[in-house]
């Protein structure tokens, strides 16, 4: 039966020379699977234009994120716009990021800078919160957003150039970054957007987001970043618990 079917897909550990080959094969056998299982399979010309075709939408993403600080949208608007390209075709969600970036002016953010840190930003009415109590989001690591950021690859090889992708994009538990790349990876974060600090927005028991926290806290605090940790599930709404949270994090920074 169909439902019974599935095709396992490793991630690399270890020696980061011998990354590239190892996802390349990974993603090639991968891709071999989908085609035995369905009885055909796109030719190589038509899988790197398919390839060129969502770097040109990751492109469009990338510059969402580095235009922040000049959309004069909300924190809930901005990720509204950013999370659709999680769902919207590409060629919908190409104009939308065309159009939002046509949108631009100057010194469009104003209050206290933070980062937000997490796998996805719900309940979203957290933004709304952060933004009544005078913060905004300068930069994010969620692995739904800031982290989705995908740069264009290099090889005319479409299994290579994907996987090039994948190695290029952010540090992340999931692809086995050291701990010390994610914590030089959010210090750089948090001094490039001016960040007065980090709320580490969890989803309760997701447990490889929540292993590396206590030593990610520890780094930030001693290059004299302070942060907190709030916990939610995907479908609670905004507590008082939380909120209280967040309000005296602001207060503390302020």
């Amino acid at each position: 039966p169909i439902y019974n079917r599935f095709f396992p897909f490793y991630l690399h550990r270890g020696d980061p020379d011998r990354a590239i080959n190892y996802l390349t094969q990974e993603i090639q056998n991968l891709c071999q699977r989908f085609e035995e299982f369905v009885g055909q399979g796109p030719t190589q010309d038509e899988l790197l234009n398919a390839i060129e075709e969502e770097e040109a939408a990751d492109v469009l993403l990338a510059q969402l994120h580095a235009s922040r600080s000049r959309l004069a949208w909300t924190d809930y608007e901005f990720y509204k716009i950013m999370r659709s390209r999680e769902f919207l075709p590409l060629g919908d969600f190409m104009v939308l990021a065309r159009r939002t970036l046509d949108q631009q002016c100057t010194n469009a953010q104003h209050g206290m800078a933070l980062v937000l840190f997490g796998i996805v930003p719900e309940p979203m009415e957290t933004l709304n919160l952060i933004s009544e109590l005078g913060g905004y989001v300068a930069a994010d690591d969620f692995a739904s957003c800031g982290r989705r950021v995908y740069l264009p690859g290099e090889s005319n090889d479409p299994f290579r150039r994907m996987a090039e992708r994948l190695l290029g994009a952010a540090p992340d538990w999931n692809k086995g970054s050291p701990i010390k790349d994610r914590l030089d990876y959010l210090s750089s974060m948090a001094e490039d957007s001016a960040a007065r600090g980090v709320i580490f927005y969890g989803i309760n028991f997701c447990e490889p987001e929540l292993f590396d926290l206590p030593e990610l806290r520890n780094g930030l605090q001693v290059r004299g970043i302070p942060s907190v940790k709030i916990e939610m599930d995907l479908n609670d709404a905004l507590t008082n618990q939380v909120s209280m949270r967040i309000e005296t994090f602001l207060e503390m920074l302020s």
